[in-house]
């Protein structure tokens, strides 16, 4: 009798198990969320979205470039012409984020709250996101991946941006939950 009850509760164990593993989403449901959920931002906000960089460097207030890793970028001042150098450069930013999937998300804001800026050395974005990836109550955590260090090769030093990272170039934490972020504000000091 006893076996007979083992026996029966492993197999109800195996299928809540297995039940439970198709209830995850797969990457590709999250890459279409994604995408359907920048698409609504970018039009709620009126965003333009141009094909090509434009060749001035200039933006209007609402025009965005898709870049090939699938950023969306607003330079709103370029920086003073001092380019970060790899492995050389250490960087301070601060920034005003929000995740453009939850609505009405008031976000973080770096600039009024009084928080240190986050710090990282020019190229070494992995290392920093890998350093970071259980540290669920940092901020890089959160916030920062290798899609921000990526905006350097657009700007320079003292640089304005606004700026749509999707998931797979965001935050340890975007990937986790499948978030895109809209920094509203990102700026980068040179230390």
């Amino acid at each position: 009798m006893k076996t007979n009850l083992r026996i029966l509760w492993v197999i109800a164990l195996c299928v809540v198990c297995m039940s439970s593993c198709n209830n995850s989403v797969s990457y590709a449901d999250l890459k279409k969320a994604q995408e359907r959920a920048i698409n609504k931002f970018v039009a709620e906000k009126g965003f333009e979205i141009l094909k090509d960089y434009p060749a001035d460097g200039v933006f209007g207030e609402n025009r965005f470039v898709k870049l090939d890793n699938g950023i969306y970028l607003n330079v709103v001042d370029s920086g003073n012409g001092n380019r970060a150098v790899i492995g050389k450069t250490t960087v301070l930013i601060r920034f005003k984020v929000i995740d453009i999937t939850r609505e009405g998300d008031a976000g973080i804001d770096f600039f009024d709250n009084g928080a240190t800026p986050l710090e990282f050395l020019y190229g070494n974005a992995e290392y920093i996101v890998a350093m970071n990836q259980g540290n669920i109550g940092s901020y890089y955590y959160s916030y920062f991946g290798r899609g921000i260090e990526s905006i350097l090769q657009y700007v320079g030093e003292n640089a304005v941006v606004k700026v749509i990272i999707p998931f797979e170039e965001g935050s340890k934490a975007q990937e986790a939950y499948g978030t895109p972020l809209y920094f509203e504000k990102l700026k980068f000091v040179y230390y």
